[in-house]
């Protein structure tokens, strides 16, 4: 991961030359009601919860590219126009854009998505942080975010939650189609909680209640208890041979979906986040691989691919290539398939070490 380079972007964006008549006013105040929301996102992973939920009354932009560390983004011209046109403003929070997303609200000079407005929407209000730091933060621990973990989007029962949140202020921005979002929600709701469990299971308990069991260690003894062992479907019937596998991942990206699927992750190949990787550090990796036997190696598509390579081939593990964003890879068409994806590819990964 390249360290961060806020002024860069800064300046980026004071050289931009746009000039705005005027700051936006909020849309009550512009004149016709509206018919549909434009939204700008700054991740794919948001703009694809704000495309399940809004559907034809949407018209999104996003910041950063699928393939594409979520840290850092290049300010355009064009960035700066959408904000500045846009109803709904949606951010992942907990710092993952404290690079550039002030500076790009400011310049938009759009009142309507200042923090504290309808249209200012952080993901991170509705979930509970993992890894939150104790003590002062400082450089010295990493890039660490002081709020805690932001990648919990990768996490499909937090990432109901956040459409749950959009339903909510995209209906109070378009009040005239509130039943469709809620009904595109509902929609959403069942599909991913179909996904964990299976439709029966699903729809007797609620799969999202089903997974918050599953995490705990205790999904199978509920389901025994309620005659149901043997209709476990789906993503959690997927993982549930490997849960509590060990494993090891290049930056500090996966402890929500680790969390949720039964995966423990017990190192990184960053020395400290945000940090690029040593030989010393990876050779102390490697050693506790091999003493721990860990076979599974957790990596993102946009982190560089040397490091993973060189301590798969002194260990043995298995790589899981993951996507952190919905676009990272073919398979992750829309937010339920990148769950999807990432769940087989590494079910299949455990498996091959077995």
């Amino acid at each position: 991961m390249k360290p961060r380079n806020p002024a860069r972007t800064a300046i980026a964006l004071a050289v931009l030359g746009i000039v705005s008549t005027g700051v936006r006013q909020a849309a009550a105040e512009e004149g016709p009601a509206r018919t549909s929301l434009k939204v700008f996102a700054t991740v794919p992973n948001l703009a694809a919860l704000a495309d399940a939920v809004g559907g034809e009354a949407v018209n999104v932009t996003t910041m950063v590219l699928p393939r594409e560390d979520p840290h850092f983004a290049e300010a355009r011209p064009s960035f700066v126009k959408a904000l500045h046109d846009a109803d709904l403003l949606l951010a992942v929070g907990l710092g993952l854009e404290a690079g550039y997303l002030d500076t790009l609200v400011n310049n938009a000079r759009n009142s309507a998505v200042l923090p504290g407005q309808p249209g200012y929407v952080l993901a991170s209000t509705v979930i509970l942080p993992m890894q939150q730091p104790a003590g002062i933060v400082s450089r010295a621990i990493g890039d660490v975010h002081p709020g805690g973990n932001p990648h919990f989007l990768l996490d499909p029962v937090s990432g109901l939650a956040v459409a749950d949140l959009l339903r909510e202020r995209m209906a109070a921005l378009l009040p005239t189609r509130a039943a469709y979002f809620a009904e595109r929600t509902e929609k959403l709701r069942h599909r991913i909680g179909s996904s964990l469990v299976g439709v029966p299971l699903d729809e007797k308990y609620d799969g999202t209640k089903l997974a918050r069991l599953f995490s705990a260690g205790k999904l199978t003894a509920f389901l025994e208890k309620q005659g149901d062992a043997d209709k476990l479907e789906g993503w959690l019937a997927r993982m549930a041979p490997y849960h509590g596998t060990p494993a090891v991942d290049d930056h500090d990206m996966w402890p929500y979906f680790a969390e949720r699927f039964g995966i423990r992750i017990v190192g990184h190949l960053e020395p400290l986040p945000g940090v690029q990787p040593t030989t010393h550090h990876l050779k102390e990796v490697i050693e506790r691989m091999n003493a721990g036997n860990v076979k599974m190696l957790v990596a993102s598509i946009y982190y560089d691919p040397r490091h993973a390579r060189f301590v798969s081939e002194r260990t043995g593990a298995r790589i899981a290539l993951l996507a952190h964003e919905v676009g990272a890879v073919d398979d992750a068409r829309d937010y339920v398939d990148m769950v999807d994806y990432n769940v087989r590819t590494i079910a299949d990964a455990i498996a091959a070490t077995r």
